[in-house]
């Protein structure tokens, strides 16, 4: 029974400590990324509706641009990651 086999190996395989689980965020381009995302929306939602209604508007699109620039932080990041060429040696062929 492969079902009952998984199940058994899954039990005895150890849980990965938590400095494994966050290790993303070891990667500068990462860590970065998603400090400019969380600034970004904490400036858009709860910043902007402090400031008088003149420069509320402005102040938010200040703070979605500054969320999806984290974003595009992110996507360079993994961009650059995946065409290392160590890397690209060892992920399977697409298949089309």
């Amino acid at each position: 029974m492969k079902i009952g086999k998984a199940r058994d190996e899954a039990k005895e395989k150890p849980a990965r400590p938590l400095r494994a689980r966050v290790r993303f965020l070891a990667n500068r381009h990462w860590l970065l990324g998603f400090l400019l995302a969380m600034a970004g929306v904490v400036v858009s939602r709860l910043a902007a509706p402090l400031f008088p209604m003149q420069l509320h508007k402005g102040v938010a699109v200040a703070g979605q641009l500054v969320a999806i620039l984290g974003l595009f932080v992110i996507a360079y990041g993994i961009n650059k990651r995946m065409r290392k060429p160590e890397l690209s040696e060892t992920l399977p062929e697409a298949k089309t």
